[in-house]
């Protein structure tokens, strides 16, 4: 999710600076006649142009279209319906509406109830057979074109009109009118396959793509998370925000619903009915309008947009449907996206994004194997550039325009100069804490580093990119602890075998710290992991110098299971006074070797990925991850010490709630059937600092190597609440957590020299958050207690509690 997200910034980033046009605009506004007030969530029409908008909180409007429109149509619940007719020089249209009482002959429907609401429970009955996702295959192939423009900006709209719109008219702004008026701000193209098997089964290529400036097509992903792609989905999604979908609302608890009127088009009857939030109810709904098709009770069309408006972006979203072999399917989506910031001179900065479906495919035979790996791939036929402009050419719905070849040739001019991609490249590398040089990643967390053993460490971290080797990719470290006065370093390569199947195969070698009883985490890698990846974690105070190498393979074996298998040698030296006594050993530098092969597992229920060559993003979904793990040890080989066998699993999962905000767990658990030195063992549950930043998957109040177990099993528990407040600096989101934990040691006199707890009797801790007490912009700032209680409370209060400071990023 923060991947995609910051994919999606740095496109707005790169759209800011320009601004463009379209050919027609209508605006003006709709009041009550009673009060005069502006009505919000009014339904406004284009019929002759199958397009149409909504009115916001202050009852104003504004219709962007292609040519002049002949008559708009003006509909909301329990108002009455108005079509005004607009001569072509008209501009702005102002409306006022009055209440309405709807009748309608030859319908059966309760008495003083709208005849809406009979036809919607037609439609619950019909919903199975008529909803896509039921389907059990399809394959279609989507069209898709992106633009950013403005509303003020408009060939229709003379200079005068234009600059009396400008406080203070100045050479700048005659500049900037006449080159948008000749050119978009921002505009890409793209052919895609779909093919869907069952729900969970969804794979996507990009066949062919076209984007002004830039040359990666992972940006398509943006048009398919505007909204979802069937209207009949439980939660319909907006700007990848879950929303609880009118359709659904089976017992009329959430959603009221109007006839607007009724039309007829050969032998169907065509029910058009407005929708909106019942006032009352607070969640996460929408408003607008669908058309009902009587003769399947299917739906033909649907105009949306989110109940309230947002602080930075507005939407509007549309979807048409029509029959394909006697079964209902979407036919084009549409959506409008609105950017509420001054960027330049305080132009409205709009984008509008249009799908269209063809070839479509219901009820071929399509085989598991296509759809292991990401969701969104990219042809590598599309580089070609004539093959991927004869696709654009021959699905795309109408030519490209004189504005499109602009601002195609306008980017084309701009990237030659500055190069985007690759500034692009960077930007994205530097969020993963690499600075790319050349065909290098520089791993920036290895430059400086803080903990108790070494105090200050400094060093450098290098891997190989994708513009050396797609195929390799090779790694090493080197730094220096100025406490201990010891130098550590390593190295590793991966081959990677398939990036469809995820597969690859690596082997590395590493002299460097490892946390004491850190080993559990370490189960659950999918590729040579250096011995201590933590480093910046300073309440931990017992390290062991390792010796470490490994080799081992990872691939997906199935859509949802990634396998990996490997097997690892180690030498450990302890920092630390301690003796483990069933191995001939000393106080300080206490040593022993360990020889195993593991295997670990992955089982996503909802994997969602998509890759392309500069960005891999993963999508976080309402279904559990499961991690398995089971590691085997030998004794005798090369020295090694120890026979054991170790078994461990997580599970973890976040559930969106309706009205209640998202409810989220973390399961742990690992078992070790023999008697291991401490480090081997499970000592890092907690991570205890006075005050501290916050961390939902870790005990907050619990102090590192405070418990030492050979078996365990921790929950944490949390719910974090819907906003309560939504001003300019606070959304006041609360949060509250439970976390416990059991545990114990097989052996506890074995290990000399520590003072541990074994956490037989449970440990327990209280939290309570406030998220976003203090926003600016995008930035959420927060604070919060954690309260240690139960048999392993400390005896001074103060030392229970621990206080903790949240950053989160979002506006939701």
């Amino acid at each position: 999710m923060v991947k995609r997200l910051i994919a999606i910034w740095l496109l707005v980033i790169v759209m800011l600076p320009m601004l463009s046009g379209q050919s027609y605009m209508l605006t003006g506004t709709v009041k009550d006649s009673a009060t005069q007030a502006g009505i919000e969530g009014v339904n406004i029409w284009v019929p002759s142009q199958r397009t149409g908008t909504i009115t916001n909180k202050k009852g104003v409007y504004t219709l962007v279209l292609p040519q002049p429109a002949d008559s708009v149509v003006f509909s909301c619940i329990g108002y009455g319906t108005q079509a005004v007719a607009v001569p072509d020089t008209q501009k702005k249209l102002h409306i006022i509406m009055a209440e309405k009482v709807t009748q309608l002959r030859n319908f059966d429907f309760k008495a003083g109830e709208d005849p809406a609401y009979a036809i919607i429970r037609e439609v619950h009955k019909h919903m199975d057979e008529n909803n896509p996702s039921n389907y059990s295959t399809y394959r279609c192939k989507l069209y898709s074109k992106t633009f950013f423009s403005s509303d003020i900006v408009n060939d229709s709209i003379t200079h005068a009109d234009f600059l009396d719109t400008i406080h203070k008219v100045n050479e700048q702004d005659l500049k900037l009118y006449n080159l948008l008026s000749k050119q978009h701000l921002f505009v890409m193209e793209s052919v895609k396959e779909r093919n869907y098997k069952c729900r969970d089964r969804v794979y996507e290529k990009i066949l062919a793509s076209q984007i002004s400036g830039f040359t990666d097509p992972i940006f398509h992903v943006l048009t398919s998370e505007i909204q979802s792609f069937s209207f009949y989905d439980t939660r319909f999604d907006i700007l990848t925000t879950p929303r609880e979908n009118p359709l659904c609302d089976k017992h009329f608890k959430h959603y009221c619903f109007s006839l607007r009127e009724t039309q007829y088009e050969g032998e169907d009857t065509i029910y058009i009915i407005d929708f909106k939030p019942i006032d009352n109810k607070q969640f996460k709904g929408i408003r607008g309008s669908m058309c009902i098709v009587r003769g399947d009770w299917a739906v033909k069309y649907v105009m949306a947009t989110p109940r309230n408006d947002g602080n930075l972006l507005n939407v509007i979203v549309e979807q048409y449907y029509d029959k394909f072999d006697s079964l209902w399917f979407p036919t084009q989506s549409k959506a409008k996206i609105v950017l509420n910031a001054a960027i330049v001179n305080a132009y409205p900065l709009v984008g509008y994004v249009n799908t269209v479906y063809d070839d479509v495919e219901i009820g071929l035979p399509l085989k598991n194997s296509m759809f292991v790996g990401g969701e969104l791939y990219v042809d590598t036929q599309n580089k070609h550039k004539h093959y991927a402009d004869t696709l654009l050419m021959h699905y795309r719905p109408d030519s490209v325009n004189e504005k499109d070849e602009n601002t195609y040739k306008m980017w084309d001019t701009i990237t030659q100069d500055i190069k985007l991609d690759k500034y692009i490249y960077i930007a994205q590398a530097l969020t993963s804490g690499r600075l790319p040089v050349w065909k290098l990643d520089i791993e920036i967390p290895r430059i400086i580093s803080l903990n108790k053993y070494e105090a200050c460490r400094l060093g450098i971290g290098v891997r190989t990119n994708d513009r050396l080797l797609k195929w390799m990719s090779v790694g090493g470290f080197f730094g220096y602890g100025f406490r201990d006065a010891e130098p550590k370093g390593g190295g590793d390569i991966e081959f990677k075998i398939s990036r469809k199947w995820n597969s690859s195969i690596y082997l590395g070698v590493a002299y460097d710290l490892m946390e004491a009883g850190s080993a559990y985490e370490s189960q659950f890698t999918h590729h040579f992991s250096y011995a201590l990846k933590g480093l910046n974690k300073i309440p931990s105070s017992y390290y062991d110098n390792t010796l470490k190498f490994e080799i081992g393979a990872s691939s997906l074996i199935t859509n949802k299971i990634q396998l990996t298998v490997g097997c690892s040698y180690q030498k450990n030296t302890a920092c630390y006074k301690y003796e483990f006594t069933q191995v001939k050993g000393k106080s300080y530098g206490y040593a022993y070797n360990m020889a195993n092969i593991y295997v670990r597992m992955r089982i996503s229920f909802a994997r969602r990925v998509y890759e392309s060559d500069l960005f891999t993003l993963t999508e976080k979904s309402n279904y559990p991850v499961v991690e398995l793990a089971y590691q085997h040890g030998f004794k005798g080989i090369l020295g090694s010490q120890f026979a054991y066998n170790e078994y461990a699993a997580k599970v973890e999962q976040s559930i969106s709630i309706p009205y209640l905000g998202t409810l989220s767990y973390i399961i742990r658990g690992g078992w070790i059937d023999a008697s291991l030195p401490m480090s081997a063992l499970y000592a890092v549950h907690g991570n205890y600092m006075a005050f501290g930043l916050y961390d939902g998957s870790e005990f907050s109040t619990m102090k590192t190597n405070e418990f030492l177990s050979d078996k365990f099993i921790s929950l944490h528990l949390s719910h974090r609440f819907n906003r309560l407040i939504k001003t300019k600096f606070c959304l006041l989101q609360p949060e509250i957590a439970f976390n416990m934990a059991f545990g114990g040691l097989s052996h506890p006199e074995y290990h000399l020299y520590k003072d541990f707890k074994t956490m037989e009797k449970g440990y327990y801790e209280l939290g309570a958050m406030i998220h976003k007490l203090f926003c600016v912009s995008i930035v959420g700032v927060g604070v919060g207690v954690y309260w240690r209680l139960g048999p392993y409370s400390l005896p001074r209060v103060s030392d229970n509690f621990s206080f903790r400071m949240s950053i989160t990023v979002g506006r939701q």
